[in-house]
C-alpha cells in the first residue's frame, strides 16, 4: 500500500500533518496518489483560513500494510497548497470531519478512517456548528478524492493494530465540529 503525507502549518497551534493511503503498489501510482492529495487540499484550500499551508510530500511510502514497515519511496511532485479564506480562524482545535468507511469488518468491528480538516473561518461556524456550506464543501470534495484516488490503487484505511489496508466504499462529514486530540499510550 501507498502513504502519502501531508504536513499543515500555520494556524495558532502547532504543525500537524495527515496521511492518506491507496491500494497501489507502483510508482506511477505513487505519483497519483501525491497529485490527488494535493488536489483534495486545492479543493478545500479556497475555505480555509489564509494562514494555513498544507505541504504536500513529494516521498511517497510503500508500506507494507501487516508490518508497517516502508519497503521503498517513489519520488513524486511534492504539492504546497496555501489556504484562502481571509476571515477570522476558528480555535486551532475546531476542525472538519470526514469519516471513510469499507464496509468490511474485522474482528467484529468495521474498519473505519477518520480525515480532520484544520483552518476554517468564522463564517464557516453557525451556532457552534458548521455551517451547511462548509459541509457540503468537505462532502463534496470527499466525493471527488474518493472517486479520482482509482488511479493510485483506492483511498484505503489502514489499521495498524490489525495489519491490514481496506478499500474504502463511502464517506460522510459530521455536521458537528470535532475536535483532534493526541492518542495516549
Amino acid at each position: 500500500m501507498l502513504r502519502v503525507r501531508t504536513y499543515i502549518t500555520g494556524g495558532q497551534g502547532g504543525d500537524q500533518y495527515n496521511q492518506f493511503h491507496f491500494g497501489g503498489t507502483t510508482s506511477g501510482e505513487a505519483v497519483i496518489a501525491a497529485a490527488r492529495t494535493g488536489q483534495l487540499w486545492a479543493t478545500l484550500g479556497g475555505f480555509l483560513n489564509s494562514s494555513y499551508v498544507f505541504n504536500v510530500s513529494g516521498d511517497v511510502e510503500l508500506v507494507d500494510a501487516t508490518t508497517g514497515n516502508i519497503l521503498e519511496i517513489f519520488p513524486a511532485t511534492p504539492v504546497t497548497v496555501e489556504a484562502e479564506d481571509t476571515g477570522d480562524a476558528l480555535p486551532w482545535a475546531t476542525q472538519g470531519l470526514i469519516r471513510w468507511r469499507t464496509g468490511v469488518y474485522e474482528g467484529g468491528r468495521e474498519v473505519r478512517g477518520r480525515t480532520f480538516i484544520p483552518g476554517w473561518p468564522e463564517t464557516a461556524s453557525t451556532a457552534g456548528d458548521p455551517t451547511s456550506a462548509a459541509v457540503t464543501a468537505m462532502f463534496d470534495a470527499a466525493g471527488a478524492f474518493l472517486t479520482n484516488s482509482a488511479g493510485a490503487g483506492g483511498l484505503h484505511v489502514y489499521s495498524p493494530t490489525k495489519g491490514l489496508s481496506r478499500p474504502v466504499s463511502t464517506r460522510s462529514v459530521w455536521d458537528k465540529w470535532a475536535v483532534l486530540r493526541s492518542r495516549r499510550s
